[in-house]
């Protein structure tokens, strides 16, 4: 049994060095298909899909449904701002039996494709499997369908590692049968058949995008795979079956096809052949493929390694893209919560994304590490990374555009395309923007408008069809460069010089962040944050210049730190503490002095937390600024002991009385601990999650801040937000 697993592990292993050594480092660079496809909505307008898979969890529950409700679809279309689902389906549901067809099954995926639908929403269907089938311990296709010759599944345990078991004899020749037409053709046959009962029976729905013709296609062969043999024979045979098949009862709804996931999930480049439509009129296929950066899917910390593989990933799907003439819409990528630096990977990955002109859906809705909400259905830090400002539908062939993280700044590019009617539609999402956002236009004043609906959080934008191009930029105002643990403010001053200083909304202490990674002051926008003569070295002073678009002005934002171009192990930092009239370069520590955040300029950041349930404010007791001291409610009077502001970016509620000091749940994970005041450090006890209502700490997100009855200490409470004492009004 262990000699079964070596093998494997060791060919892994190989792959893995082999990555290793094809080249590391720097910033990720993204290639781009030499000629931009879109799918179109049936106004002509170009589509951006972002959304979530539904669900891993109904591969193996009794009725292959997932664990979403009608409530969790609102919250994914109106709340969290998502356009798109890739909604699971299974051969052995649909066809459990041979010749025989579950309707009661297909009638449930139809309600539940209903809620989506219903809501505006994209469902593509999705015929999902892994490792084959029932049969052989996977899911997919049905076990009457499953021809080992003889194997019996292996009993080896390979733990989280679950992939290896495509490895197994018995999975092999599984696959190696469906594949081998020649030999075994009934089983395409009814796996055509049933695709073809699903298409039909959504054929009316325009809600229904697409179909997604199978999950993560293998082909058993292991030396196929590796040749491409597979993908050249096989699976693009395949795929010249299903397709007329599928087009001879739905001419119309995108098909979205995928390469192997072997190799290419994680950058190799794909061997499928030019895959062909068979409809009349323009193409409507969709190349799916699925980003997993291989040590990334494994909850290694992600690293140039991983940079490294997305650099070759966006290169050859961008080839591909060219060769089959269709646009990109990735049908997976994910990771874990408890991955190290999973939040920058999602940043990297989804603006790449963005860059490419690509749709995606995220593995998976599910509750859980790599779920966008806990067992509890409360929000995973994650989710802020997904949710993005984009561009939902583009009245117009799309140029560009892009999300800048941490900046919340969004720049779309478009021209006028013949035929097309409606606004452009993008997604402005609250929660990046809790002062409102700046929008601006490149068409004249008085010939374009917009509409922003509250409730859906859809800027609607009709602009000025007599000017060839349009430029769209969404943008949290001015910004401060803020440092959270001092409560200061850099700022431009005379001399080229940049500086820190207190936060009094001056315009030297504006700046744009842009979507070319450049810190531009307020005082003059070609001016920009600049390390001298280009050189990363520490202590080099970091100033203003011309704005010339070298690395010595670029910077990228890393969970707090501003990491130079020029090298990405040095960090802008607060020459000797908190207020300094020089600004530097450092080795990145991570430390008080390396840590920013972006605020919107001049913002009303200070706030009353009011209690929904005792009508009392949060309040330091007695005023008093000292460690340890509790925190109370209060009878509202509104003065500095009242008042706090919170950075979303490091998670710190500071008090306004003297701002050194944070909100402490005092490394409390227990129900019922009291809170108080500490002075800010870099400690998850002060860090917490701001729902807009609740208010809960990074050491336990199953609880929320509770008011007691009266004038005592705040405590920490088990929640799920329905009960008024953890409900909070930010005034």
């Amino acid at each position: 049994m262990l000699q079964r697993l070596r093998s494997p592990f060791r060919w892994w292993l190989g792959l893995a060095m082999v990555i290793a050594l094809l080249g590391l480092g720097g910033c990720l660079e993204v290639s781009k298909p030499a000629q931009g496809r879109y799918l179109t909505d049936s106004q002509g307008r170009a589509l951006i899909l972002h959304g979530l898979n539904t669900s891993n969890g109904a591969k193996h529950s009794g009725d292959h449904m997932s664990w979403v409700t009608e409530s969790d679809v609102e919250r994914e279309a109106n709340e969290w701002g998502f356009n798109f689902v890739r909604l699971l389906v299974f051969w052995g549901a649909i066809e459990p039996e041979k010749g025989v067809y579950n309707y009661q099954y297909l009638d449930e995926v139809q309600k539940r494709v209903e809620w989506y639908t219903r809501r505006g929403m994209h469902v593509l269907i999705d015929m999902h499997q892994d490792m084959y089938g029932y049969g052989v311990g996977g899911n997919g296709a049905p076990a009457w369908a499953t021809e080992t010759d003889g194997h019996k599944l292996g009993s080896f345990n390979v733990g989280q590692f679950w992939w290896l078991k495509n490895l197994d004899p018995a999975v092999i020749a599984a696959f190696k049968n469906f594949w081998e037409y020649r030999d075994h053709p009934e089983l395409q046959e009814h796996y055509i058949a049933a695709f073809q009962l699903v298409a039909q029976r959504f054929r009316s729905n325009p809600g229904v995008i697409g179909y997604d013709l199978m999950n993560e296609p293998h082909g058993g062969d292991l030396g196929k795979a590796i040749s491409g043999d597979f993908q050249r024979t096989w699976l693009a045979d395949f795929y010249k079956r299903l397709i007329p098949k599928l087009r001879a009862i739905e001419p119309d709804k995108y098909l979205f096809f995928e390469p192997q996931a072997f190799g290419i999930n994680f950058g190799f480049p794909a061997a499928l052949p030019k895959i062909e439509d068979t409809r009349s009129g323009d193409n409507k296929l969709v190349y799916a493929p699925h980003l997993y950066p291989v040590f990334q899917h494994e909850g290694v910390k992600y690293s140039d390694i991983d940079r490294k593989q997305m650099r070759d990933w966006s290169k050859y799907r961008a080839q591909e893209m060219d060769l089959h003439g269709t646009p990109l819409v990735v049908g997976e990528l994910g990771g874990s919560e408890q991955m190290p630096n999973l939040h920058q990977y999602l940043d990297d990955a989804l603006t790449m994304l963005d860059d490419m002109g690509a749709g995606w859906a995220y593995w998976s809705s599910d509750p859980g590490e790599w779920g966008p909400v806990n067992a509890d259905r409360q929000e995973m830090p994650k989710l802020n990374r997904l949710i993005r400002t984009y561009p939902r539908a583009i009245a117009g062939a799309p140029v560009s555009f892009r999300y800048v993280p941490g900046a919340a700044d969004f720049t779309l590019v478009f021209r006028e395309k013949p035929g097309v009617t409606g606004p452009t539609e993008i997604f402005v999402p609250r929660r990046h923007y809790p002062d409102g956002f700046q929008l601006s236009v490149s068409d004249a004043v008085g010939t374009w408008r917009s509409e922003y609906d509250e409730k859906t959080q859809i800027l609607k934008l009709w602009t000025n069809p007599a000017n060839e191009e349009h430029t769209v930029r969404i943008f949290r105002k001015f910004q401060n460069l803020y440092l959270p643990y001092f409560a200061k403010c850099v700022a431009a001053q005379p001399g080229s010089r940049a500086v820190t200083q207190d936060c009094n909304g001056e315009s030297s202490q504006g700046w744009v962040i842009g979507n070319d990674q450049t810190l531009r002051s307020k005082l003059d926008v070609n001016q920009c944050l600049d390390v001298s003569d280009g050189l990363a070295w520490n202590a080099k002073t970091v100033q203003l210049h011309a704005c010339n678009g070298t690395d010595a002005q670029k910077w990228y934002f890393d969970n707090g730190l501003l990491r130079t171009a020029l090298n990405p192990t040095k960090c802008l930092d607060v020459a000797y503490g908190a207020t300094s009239d020089k600004m530097q370069l450092w080795d990145c520590t991570g430390g008080r002095a390396q840590l920013f955040a972006y605020r919107a300029e001049g913002a009303s950041q200070d706030h009353l937390l009011r209690n929904e349930a005792t009508n009392l404010c949060l309040d330091v007791k007695d005023g008093k600024m000292e460690d340890g001291n509790d925190v109370i409610t209060y009878p509202c009077h509104g003065r500095a002991n009242q008042r706090w502001f919170y950075e979303p970016s490091s998670g710190f509620v500071h008090s306004v009385q003297d701002r050194r000091f944070c909100l402490d749940n005092r490394g409390k994970t227990e129900s019922g601990s009291a809170w108080g005041i500490w002075t800010c450090e870099n400690s998850d006890n002060l860090r917490f999650n701001w729902s807009g209502t609740t208010l809960r700490p990074y050491r336990n997100l199953d609880l929320a801040m509770s008011a007691g009855r009266g004038m005592v200490a705040v405590t920490q409470q088990e929640n799920d937000g329905s009960d008024p004492a953890v409900r909070w009004r930010m005034e």
